[in-house]
């Protein structure tokens, strides 16, 4: 059992940030959509805000910070007393505001159909072991 979730958590470990990648490249070279300028520099002020929630909670989470969800006492300092899973929503709103920054419909479709779940299945994990 030990075995199995190292070896979980090693792939994990590898394959989020690979995700994370695979969808940063998708924002930069999937195929441009017509939108208003007014939608692109909403997405932009989007991508500041979620980068900027991503890094604080990111500092709150200080060393209750992993990949995988582990029992640990619940972090309520900071964004975390105000919002549920701040780290996440900052990363979402990052990605979809990128896309609309940069009009890739590869990039809002991806981060919808495969970071968005990834996110919403860990923030689930997360919720069952933390006290």
């Amino acid at each position: 059992m030990k075995l199995l979730r190292r070896v979980a958590e090693f792939y994990v470990t590898i394959g989020v940030p690979i995700l994370y990648g695979i969808g940063l490249w998708l924002v930069e070279s999937g195929g441009k959509m017509e939108l208003p300028l007014t939608f692109q520099i909403g997405g932009l002020m989007g991508a500041i805000l979620g980068i900027v929630m991503w890094v604080v909670s990111y500092i709150h989470l200080g060393s209750s910070f992993g990949v995988l969800p582990r029992v640990q006492k619940r972090v309520r300092r900071g964004l975390y007393g105000y919002i549920k899973h701040p780290m996440y929503k900052g990363i979402m709103l990052t990605y979809l505001g990128l896309s609309l920054a940069n009009r890739s419909l590869a990039g809002a479709w991806y981060s919808m159909l495969i970071l968005f779940p990834m996110l919403y299945i860990r923030a689930r994990l997360e919720d069952r072991r933390l006290q």
